[in-house]
C-alpha cells in the first residue's frame, strides 16, 4: 500500500498504533525496469542520498520478489547493477544502518504494464527503508 506521509515522525506515530505492520519503506523510484530505477537515482540531487551514504553509516542494499522467490544470483546481479552509488560506509548486511530494497513485485495487481524477459509482469521499487 502506497501512503503519503510528510515525515518519519508520522510513520513512527502510525506503527506505534498498529499491530499488523511490519515496515515502512520510502519510495525513491519506482519503474518498470532496473535501468528505470537507475535513471531514476542518477536524477536524484546528493543532497537528497548524501545523509545516507555517510562514511560513519554500515549500508546493506536488499533485493526482493514479491509473489516470485528469487535466487541469489538473480539478486546478485540486481546488486551489481546499483554500483555507481558512491557508499563511504562499510557494508553490514545483517544490521546496517541505512537499508536500501529494490522490491520487484511480480504480483497480478502491481498496476503494471510491463513485461519482462521471463514473462512476468513486474513493478520495481528502491526504497530506503524507515521502521
Amino acid at each position: 500500500m502506497f501512503l503519503p506521509l510528510e515525515c518519519d515522525e508520522d510513520a513512527q506515530k502510525l506503527c506505534a498504533r498498529s499491530v499488523l505492520i511490519r515496515s515502512i519503506h520510502h519510495v525513491w523510484a519506482v519503474g518498470d525496469s532496473i535501468s528505470d530505477i537507475v535513471l531514476q537515482l542518477k536524477q536524484l540531487p546528493p543532497s537528497f542520498y548524501e545523509p545516507y551514504f555517510a562514511k560513519e553509516n554500515s549500508w546493506a542494499v536488499q533485493v526482493d520478489g514479491f509473489c516470485k522467490t528469487l535466487t541469489m544470483q538473480q539478486k546478485h546481479l540486481c546488486r551489481e547493477q546499483f554500483r555507481f552509488l558512491d557508499f563511504q560506509g562499510q557494508v553490514d548486511i545483517n544490521n546496517a544502518i541505512v537499508e536500501l530494497w529494490l522490491i520487484m513485485d511480480y504480483s497480478q495487481n502491481n498496476a503494471c504494464n510491463s513485461i519482462n524477459a521471463e514473462g512476468d509482469i513486474i513493478r520495481l521499487l528502491w526504497t530506503h527503508y524507515s521502521i
